[in-house]
């Protein structure tokens, strides 16, 4: 295991931001520039690096003037990952930005004061995201949480949304074994106490790619993340089918 320690904020951590990392030198740069742009004196950067081959943990011995803590060890995919961070997390939130999406600015002060603002009322304060498509804006993404249509979709933004820290653990965190989902299962677990507040702005910009374009994988998973939550067979049955063939259009340029 490799570790770097880097700069602490003096003042209070309010916002834990966390990415985890596998052979991301070709945009960790990027999203670190953004970091550096919008951090504030409450938040710090914590990075899981998932024994990179390439030069992503060069990038980041570079920038230890920026990162709080960076360590370098195995993991069973992201959601291990960012479980492994959460005992790390000097904030009382934490939020997860992907290696290759930007930070929007202005998005680290105006979620750190919806924090401090919401003084814990809220287990998850979420904002809005641009997907981008080659680094070209897309489609906006998130909207008002729904309880009652969170079985079918998922109705937020996720990226840099902030999850109080001390529910995220009292949950049991992500479950690991969902290689897409495990977000979303997150809120289909809670979804009975669970209280969301939506920001009217933009966090991040997420570029559409990946498994969620490239697999049919997400809609199977999300399949078994409403089985492991008890939703019943049949709607998990008809969700999957307008998932996939939502997937099917998607993948050939229809959606």
């Amino acid at each position: 295991m490799k570790s770097l320690v880097g700069t602490t904020p003096s003042n209070k951590v309010t916002l834990s931001v966390v990415c985890a990392v596998k052979n991301a030198g070709h945009c960790l740069q990027e999203l670190l520039n953004s970091y550096r742009r919008e951090r504030t004196g409450e938040t710090e950067l914590i990075v899981l690096d998932a024994e990179s081959t390439d030069a992503s943990w060069e990038i980041l011995q570079s920038h230890q003037d920026l990162v709080s803590i960076a360590l370098s060890r195995p993991d069973a995919g992201i959601y291990d990952a960012w479980n492994q961070a959460l005992p790390l997390c000097k904030g009382r939130y934490v939020a997860f930005i992907g290696a290759d999406d930007r930070i929007a600015g202005g998005a680290l002060e105006t979620l750190v004061e919806a924090c401090n603002q919401d003084a814990g009322q809220s287990h998850i304060i979420s904002g809005f995201s641009v997907s981008t498509r080659g680094g070209f804006p897309v489609a906006l993404i998130g909207g008002a949480f729904d309880r009652k249509r969170l079985v079918s979709r998922l109705t937020i933004a996720h990226a840099l949304c902030a999850h109080r820290l001390d529910w995220l653990i009292s949950s049991g965190g992500f479950r690991s074994s969902l290689r897409s989902a495990a977000d979303y299962e997150l809120l289909i677990r809670n979804r009975k106490e669970l209280r969301v507040r939506v920001i009217p702005s933009v966090l991040a910009y997420v570029e559409d790619g990946g498994i969620s374009r490239s697999s049919l994988l997400p809609y199977l998973e999300d399949y078994r993340a409403r089985r492991m939550n008890g939703i019943p067979f049949a709607v998990c049955v008809m969700l999957l089918g307008k998932g996939l063939t939502h997937g099917v259009l998607r993948r050939l340029g229809y959606r």
